[in-house]
C-alpha cells in the first residue's frame, strides 16, 4: 500500500487538493503535528477525500451541544458543514471527523506557541470489501474508510488536556456514503 505523508512549513497555507475539494497537510516540520493517508491508487485517494467531505446532520450536532456540558449555543455552530458541538478552552470539541475538522486541528498546531505542547494526528485508511457488517448493517462491494484524530495540550502533570475521535464510513465504489459509525461525542481527558 502506497502512502502520503505530508509535512509542510508551519507558515505555509493549507493546499487545497483540487480532485476532490479536500485539505492535504499543513503540518509542522517538528512532527508536532502529522496528517497521513493511507491508499493504493486515485480512486481510493477520491474515496478517503469523499468519506472527510460527508457531514453529519446538523440537528444531531445541536442535539448534543445542548446537552453536552462542553456544549456550545447551537447559534454558535454553522448551518453548513457542522462538525463540531463544544468548547474546551479554546478548542473545538468534534462531533466527526470532517475535512474542516482535520483543518482546523492542524491550525491550532500550527499558530500553538512551542509551550505548551500542542499536538494532533490524522490517520485515514481505506480497504475494499467484498462483504462488511458494521453496526448491525451488511454491504456488498464497498469501500470502508477508518479514521482516527487525537489532538492534545500539554503543559504539565496538572495541565494537560487529550480529545480522541474516530469514524467509519462505508462508501460504494462510486464515493456515494452508505454509512457512518463513530460520530457524536468525543474521547476527552483533562487533567
Amino acid at each position: 500500500m502506497s502512502s502520503i505523508l505530508t509535512y509542510t512549513h508551519p507558515s505555509a497555507p493549507l493546499i487545497m487538493l483540487a480532485a476532490c475539494s479536500a485539505w492535504l497537510s499543513a503540518c509542522d516540520v517538528s512532527s508536532r503535528c502529522s496528517i497521513q493517508r493511507n491508499f493504493d491508487n486515485p480512486q481510493e485517494r477520491g474515496l478517503i477525500c469523499a468519506a472527510e467531505a460527508v457531514y453529519p446532520p446538523r440537528e444531531d450536532v445541536v442535539a448534543l451541544a445542548t446537552t453536552d456540558p462542553y456544549g456550545v449555543n447551537p447559534s454558535e455552530l454553522p448551518e453548513d458543514h457542522a462538525w463540531w458541538y463544544g468548547m474546551w478552552g479554546h478548542d473545538r470539541m468534534p462531533y466527526a471527523i470532517t475535512a474542516e475538522a482535520i483543518a482546523y486541528f492542524a491550525g491550532q498546531v500550527r499558530k500553538a506557541p512551542p509551550w505548551p505542547i500542542t499536538t494532533m494526528t490524522y490517520k485515514a485508511d481505506i480497504e475494499y470489501n467484498e462483504a462488511y457488517e458494521l453496526d448491525g448493517e451488511e454491504f456488498s462491494d464497498v469501500y470502508v474508510v477508518t479514521m482516527h484524530l487525537t489532538y492534545g495540550h500539554y503543559c504539565g502533570p496538572l495541565c494537560a488536556t487529550g480529545i480522541l475521535k474516530g469514524r467509519t464510513v462505508v462508501l460504494t465504489p462510486e464515493g456515494a456514503c452508505l454509512h457512518i459509525s463513530g460520530d457524536g461525542k468525543a474521547g476527552m481527558m483533562i487533567s
